[in-house]
Parts: structure tokens; sequence; C-alpha cells
């Protein structure tokens, strides 16, 4: 017995207990096995192998019970690479690479064409980024048919650079949305000119292409100059075209700001140490430390100057926002900040003394919270309070995974055995193991400089209008008038409620259900079409292109939760889910954002 309770105590001293994960933070090795067990935990999400299910996404419930996005999946693929290359094991490999050649699409730029019409620039690029990553990494290539890692990064950063991308507006930079049609193509943001910045200083340093480097460059001043960084290294969500990016939409997310300093770290090298990006890349790090990350809930005397990482815009604490929960898209960004500045440190080793500390502490105060689940060590999103938050999702787990993983940064995986004791961890001496490859540098990714460049959906402009155009849209006008017309009196003849239109990366129908007197019996779901789409499999959610009109309920017996391209989720003011975030808003039965 006394032995038992010596044991106990000593696994309290040495690391991290909780009822499904031990962690002893000063071995590599216990580090490692940790990262195993949630590499495991985040591909328990991903069914894309399996009969019925698309390769390369994640298929729903989703967080707060609505599908994945096309774009996290893209994410999640540069983690898993992230997670060979820290740790050795290879055992994922092949479905990482199946995915991001499967999800590439028939034009190799990641356009696929079941989510093209809804696509964001920043959605394509987060495809970019893994893809470049695999390069960078030399990770398996695929066969000489297949499109090459770097070949598709740079069809990815030339469908972006192209005038079907770019306009006039607000003198630069690059739109959220790729199609006019979509909600959002008015507005420009920092993470889809971020993610260009980054795909173009990587690219640069890659190839040795010098006009990489221009590209992002010019991309970084820009967004100083419309003012989505500030002086002071913050940076801001967006701003609309209409009104010259003058708007600026002043919310701070975590990943904005770690997407530039890593893109900064690789124009520091690419460009021998210039001193401009020794003071961004000084002034982003500050602006991430400082902005997205706290002092924890519970009292280390061990530890006392940590600070976690957190997420004031969700997590609450910051930009007046309570901590009413994060969308889906917040559930993955601590992944981001952990992985992107463990980056920087490789290229720019005076930020190691400040990066790796937070990067410990906020690991130890992750695996702290990881105790839900059934087998009870799956992770929430809020780390500094200590305690499991009972949500569940990929994000969350992608999110403990990189925390852990890039702990290993300054240990290659094959510099010992598996059993070895390797003793007390001393940070210190970088391994080249882990440094960014180049072309130069043994990187063996072939590219394709005009690869992207003759794609069919690539944002194209429209052709010049006709008369017969002109004709037959009249036409189709006054049939779509009478017709909308038709379904208006038919909605105000039977009361019908709208359920769940969720985030999809195919987004099919708009349905009524028949009327129900009795809100405490359900009636069977019998959807009607009001589109020639097929409904979803599940029962209780339909999927919507968009609810960019007048609602016809009215405003206060609904609940709107947004997600990141402005449709929306639907309840019925008695419906017991749990909601979404909204950024949108329903005012007289109509939606806005």
């Amino acid at each position: 017995m006394i032995m038992m309770k010596l044991f106990a105590l000593a696994l309290v001293l040495l690391g991290t207990v909780n009822a499904g994960m031990y962690v002893d933070f000063n071995s590599r090795e216990s580090i490692r096995s940790a990262a195993a067990l949630k590499a495991e935990d985040v591909m328990s999400f991903y069914h894309g192998q399996e009969p019925g299910h698309t390769p390369g996404v994640l298929s729903g419930p989703g967080p707060e019970h609505n599908d994945y996005v096309w774009w996290e999946a893209g994410a999640l693929w540069g983690t898993i690479i992230d997670y060979w290359r820290y740790t050795g094991e290879a055992t994922y490999n092949d479905v990482v690479q199946s995915s991001l050649l499967f999800q590439a699409g028939p034009n190799r730029n990641y356009m696929e064409p079941n989510v093209s019409a809804f696509i964001g620039n920043d959605d394509q690029g987060f495809w970019g980024l893994s893809a470049m990553l695999a390069a960078e990494t030399n990770f398996q290539n695929p066969p000489p048919s297949e499109p090459q890692w770097l070949a598709l990064a740079q069809a990815i950063f030339n469908t972006q650079t192209s005038p079907d991308r770019r306009d006039g507006s607000c003198g630069g930079g690059l739109r959220w949305q790729v199609f006019a049609l979509n909600n959002g193509y008015n507005y420009k943001n920092a993470i889809s000119n971020g993610i260009y910045f980054n795909l173009a200083a990587r690219l640069a340093r890659y190839t040795g292409d010098e006009s990489y480097a221009q590209h992002a460059t010019a991309t970084f001043d820009w967004m100083e100059s419309v003012g989505l960084i500030d002086d002071g290294f913050n940076v801001f969500d967006g701003a609309h075209v209409e009104h010259d990016c003058r708007d600026i939409n002043r919310a701070q997310f975590s990943y904005n700001v770690a997407v530039l300093l890593q893109g900064a770290a690789f124009m520091y090298d690419f460009t021998d140490r210039e001193a401009v990006w020794v003071h961004r890349v000084d002034g982003l790090l500050d602006s991430l430390l400082r902005t997205f990350s706290v002092t924890p809930a519970w009292d280390d005397e061990t530890n006392t100057d940590a600070r976690i990482a957190f997420e004031p815009a969700c997590e609450g604490g910051a930009f007046n926002v309570p901590a009413s929960g994060c969308t889906g898209d917040m559930l993955a960004y601590k992944g981001f900040g952990a992985r992107w500045m463990a980056a920087t440190m490789q290229l720019c080793p005076w930020t190691r003394g400040r990066i790796l500390p937070a990067l410990r502490a906020s690991a130890e105060a992750a695996v702290r919270q990881c105790r839900g689940g059934e087998n009870g060590r799956m992770c929430g999103m809020r780390w500094s309070s200590g305690r499991y938050g009972g949500t569940l999702g990929v994000g969350q787990e992608m999110n403990v995974l990189s925390a852990l993983m890039v702990l290993l940064i300054e240990d290659p995986a094959d510099s010992y055995d598996q059993g070895e004791d390797l003793g007390a961890v001393t940070y210190g001496i970088q391994q080249p193991a882990y440094v960014p490859l180049t072309h130069d540098t043994g990187g063996t990714s072939e590219g394709d400089p005009d690869a992207g460049r003759s794609s069919k959906n690539s944002g194209k402009g429209l052709a010049p209008i006709t008369d017969t155009d002109t004709n037959l849209a009249a036409a189709l006008t006054s049939t779509i008038v009478v017709s909308k017309f038709g379904v208006f009196l038919f909605m105000c003849t039977e009361a019908f409620e709208w359920r769940r239109i969720g985030k999809s990366q195919s987004r099919g129908v708009i349905a009524r259900r028949p009327r129900v007197e009795d809100n405490s019996v359900k009636a069977p779901l019998k959807w009607t079409d009001l589109e020639a789409r097929k409904p979803s499999s599940r029962e209780n959610q339909i999927r919507s292109r968009s609810l960019n009109g007048r609602l016809p309920v009215r405003p206060d017996k609904i609940h709107v939760a947004h997600h990141r391209y402005k449709r929306a989720t639907v309840y019925r003011e008695d419906d017991d889910s749990v909601f979404g975030d909204d950024e949108a808003s329903v005012v007289d039965g109509r939606l806005t954002g």
C-alpha cells in the first residue's frame, strides 16, 4: 500500500496525470507516446476510407452537431504530416497521401467540384499549406502520374495570383470568397491574405524564386497599409470593399497572427536575415503571446510565469466577447498556433527562449483537462481552466496533438531507440532534421511553375453580356418571380418550421416540415424539397446553399447559428439542441451578417 502511494505521488511530481492520460514532460518518449494516443483520437473522427464516405474529408456530426467544413480536413492532413515529421510514426501516411490527392480535384488545384461553388480563398489555401508542408518535409511523394506536392502548392498560389481573383478594390488584397454570388465576396480578410502570404514566402524559400517573395512582401505591406495589421502587430479580421476597406472589423483570432508569424520567419530566412523581417517576427510573436495567452486558473508555484494558449474571441475575456462558446473554426486555432510557432523557432533561433516555454506550459495545461469521452482522455477547448469542458471534436484533439508533438522539435525520431531511457529533457540544441527543406537542401518534390494557370473553375470573370443573354435573363427572371410568389402564398397557408441547415461540403435542400400542433409530440419528419436536391441522410438535418433572403418565420421564434460561410443553422425555439455561435443576426425576418 505504501509503495502504491509513493508511486502515485511520483506520477504527480513527474508529470500530468488524469483519468485517461499520463505524460511525463521530462521524458521525450512519454511525450511521444502521448502524441501517439492523441493521433489515434484525431483519426477516430475520420471515416473517409469507409464505404459511403468521401475520401479526404471529415463527415459530421462535428462541433455543435453540424458537419465539419471542407477546409478543416485540409488542416487535419497538415497536422498529421507534422505528427509523422516529429515522431517518425508513419501509420497514417498512406491515408494522408490519398486524401490530399483525392481532394485536389480534376484541375489539380483544390477547386474540387463538390465544394468549388462555395469555396473561400482561405479554404483552398489551407489545403495548399498542407501540400507545401509535404514538400518541405519530404513526405512520401505521389506516384509520377499524380500531381506532386510542390506543384499542388504552386497551383493554389497561381490561381490566387490570377487576375480572376484580383481587382482594384482597396488597393489590393484577396477577397474572402472566390465567387461573386457567395456571401462574403465583398469582404477582404486577414486569413485569406495571411495564408497567401505564408504560401508565397515558403514557395520563395523552397524554390529560390524571388518572384514569390515579391508577392509575399506586397501582401504584407498591403495588410499594413489598410490597417489589418496595426503598429502593435495586432491583426484584425477584415474589411469590406464597399467601404474601401476602411471599416476594419477589429475582431482578433490567433490563427491570423500565427500564419503571418510563420510566413515572416520564412521571409527572414529567405532574405538572409533582413532587418525588416526580424522586426516583423518579433512584433507578431509579441502580439501572439500578449493577446492569446492567459495565466492558468490553478496555482502552480513551480511555473508561476506560465501562460496558457487562449482564444479570447470564444473563451471570453477580450474584445467585449462573453464566454459563450467557440465556432467549429475556432476549436482548431490553438493547434495552428503551436505548429506555426514551432516552425518559427526552427528558422529564427532567437525566438526559442520565448516560444518553447510557452509551448510546454500550454501542452501541460492541455493534457490536464483531457478527461472526456468513452476512453477518458478526450480533450476540450478551455486549457486554462484545468477542467474538461464537455465537448468532443477533431479540432480539440488536433490542438492537443499539436501541443504535444511540437515539444519533440529538438529530438529527431531516429536519434534514439524506443526503449532508451533519455532522462531529463535539455532544450537548446536544434536538430536539422526538423528544419524545412528546400530544393537545394534535399527536398525531392517536383514543381510546375505553371500549375493551376489553366484551371477551368479558378474564379474566372464572366463573358460579355449579349442581347440574347439579356432576353433569356428577362424571361428567366419572370419565371422565377412567378414561382417565388407561388411559394410565398403556399408558405402563408401552412405552418412549417425550418430545421438545421448545416455547414457541409454538399449543401443541398431547403425543406419544410408539416404542422405540429402539439410541440410535445413531434410528427415524423417528412421533408418536402423546395429544390431539386437530394436531402441529407441524417433525418433532422438539411443542407442549403444559402439563407441570403427573407426567412419565412418570425425572427423571435428562431435561433441562428453562424458559420464561416455566413450560412446558418436555424433551430426551433423549443429545440433542446446546443446552439452554435453566431456572427449573423435576424432583423425583421431577414438574415444579415
